[in-house]
């Protein structure tokens, strides 16, 4: 059975939970983030609008909180791809446009007002909360005129069977 279809009842790019972020992570991600926006700034929002971020200590912090037992229930698992790996990102906001990697995992740790599309979804999204996207279809990160940085844990996924 098809993962997106209406039968399963999942729908990409809809918040699927939320997991309790310590302190600390929260404030590495958001200071990660508002770093970040900074450089973009300087640079004239120019550069690649989702960074990703040099690993850090808290990142592996962030992976271990990926709830694998929910993720299955979805019919999914983490991709064993060559390079496939959780990795912090950050973004300022993106257009619509479409990537190559198929499911993704996305664990929010820092936003300040940005908002996550994908088809009939849309939200801004908490710090804590988590959501699986196709990256094959069109998706967008909108930013406000008062939003900076929105930070993410990332890792590629594949349905199960």
């Amino acid at each position: 059975m098809f993962v997106g279809d209406k039968k399963s009842g999942f729908e990409w790019g809809k918040v699927q939970g939320t997991i309790a972020l310590p302190a600390r992570l929260r404030e590495a991600a958001h200071s990660a983030g508002t770093q970040a926006y900074l450089l973009a700034e300087d640079e004239g929002f120019c550069g690649d609008p989702v960074t990703w971020l040099p690993d850090d200590p808290w990142h592996l912090d962030a992976a271990a909180l990926f709830p694998a037992e929910a993720v299955r229930a979805l019919g999914f698992e983490l991709a064993t791809k060559g390079d496939s790996q959780f990795r912090v990102y950050t973004t300022h906001g993106t257009d619509p446009h479409i990537d190559g990697e198929g499911p993704c995992f996305i664990l929010v740790l820092a936003n300040n007002g940005l908002k996550f599309k994908q088809g009939k979804h849309s939200h801004v999204t908490e710090a804590g909360e988590w959501f699986i996207f196709d990256d094959r279809v069109s998706h967008m990160v909108r930013e406000t005129s008062r939003s900076t940085s929105y930070v993410f844990l990332h890792h590629a996924l594949k349905e199960i069977g």
